[in-house]
């Protein structure tokens, strides 16, 4: 399966690499920044020295123009496109990639809540693609029947849901729970949403 993804110099970005990278069934094609980024024609491996020999893939500007090139006009394209962006980002251009038949896999809030009307209060934007949001599939794979491999796109839980539904699927699928008790999940993070700064100072 070969795949893009949009947002690779952020945080969430370099961590679906190094989830990628280590799965034998999936290929990184491309590696996209916005146009303004500093990052632009540097390697990943540039960025993260670790991923030398490992991912050394250049961090193309993500553009209309790209897009022609390199999936509308291309003759072996891309099956998925991941997005690591701010959540109006996959909004406005997810529903393009679906037109040419690649399947999106959305780590923003772009599409997580089905009414529209919702984004302005939880997301800060007004939702205007509501031919793609109805396609959209929110949830974690773990948690759901095969039906699910068929959404054309599939939005992503945040870290909270996803670290909670992750640790308690072994509880939950071995019946070690209370059925209909409450759980409580006490999450605490040490570093900012965007994952580069810590919370902490001296």
């Amino acid at each position: 399966m070969k795949v893009a993804i949009i947002g690779a110099s952020g945080y969430v970005g370099a961590e679906l690499i190094n989830l990628l990278t280590a799965h034998n069934k999936i290929s990184i094609v491309h590696l996209l920044v916005s146009e303004n980024s500093s990052s632009e024609g540097l390697l990943f491996s540039d960025l993260h020295a670790k991923y030398q020999g490992i991912c050394d893939l250049p961090l193309q500007a993500f553009s209309p123009a790209w897009f022609d090139e390199n999936i509308k006009n291309a003759e072996e394209k891309i099956d998925a496109v991941f997005f690591a962006t701010p959540h109006e980002y996959s909004a406005e251009w997810a529903n393009i990639f679906l037109d040419e038949g690649v399947k999106v896999l959305d780590l923003s809030g772009g599409f997580r809540l089905k009414d529209a009307s919702d984004y302005p209060a939880y997301y800060g934007f007004e939702h205007k693609n509501l031919a793609a949001l109805e396609q959209a599939n929110y949830g974690l794979v773990e948690w759901l029947d095969e039906s699910f491999a068929d959404s054309k796109i599939v939005a992503v839980p945040g870290c909270y849901p996803t670290a909670s539904l992750l640790g308690l699927k072994p509880m939950t699928a071995n019946n070690l729970h209370i059925e209909n008790s409450l759980i409580v999940v006490n999450g605490i993070s040490g570093v900012s949403g965007a994952g580069r700064k810590s919370f902490f100072r001296h």
